[in-house]
């Protein structure tokens, strides 16, 4: 289960960004996550462990709030985008040529919510 690597890491993460503000010690009460459609990562399983890698700590019961990049392709040799979707994979819906995947692997810690304040 790589989430449990993936919470240690977004708990580092955030508690790095906290002490860059001057901000430790305060109360966070969520987390806002983007996770992209084919970054296989499992919310509620992350949601899981990020619970025992915040426990005793100051992220303690703070809540995770998940958002979902949507995967997107752009053509080479068209410039169009495309959403990603499993029946053409990597090839442009308009012309069929070869794409590179341009987002939808993302796993971003997008805010933190502080008793009272937002940090982004």
């Amino acid at each position: 289960m790589h989430e449990a690597s993936l919470a240690r890491a977004m708990l580092s993460t955030v508690m790095d960004s906290l002490d860059e503000r001057s901000l430790r010690g305060q109360d966070v009460v969520s987390i806002t996550v983007r996770i992209g459609e084919l970054a296989q990562i499992d919310p509620e399983s992350l949601e899981f462990a990020f619970s025992f890698a915040a426990a005793e700590t100051e992220l303690e019961g703070c809540k995770l709030i998940f958002t979902t990049a949507v995967a997107e392709l752009l053509c080479v040799s068209c410039q169009r985008l495309n959403t990603y979707d499993i029946e053409h994979l990597y090839r442009c819906v308009y012309c069929g040529g070869p794409c590179d995947l341009i987002s939808g692997k993302e796993f971003d810690v997008i805010s933190l919510e502080l008793a009272g304040s937002t940090v982004t």
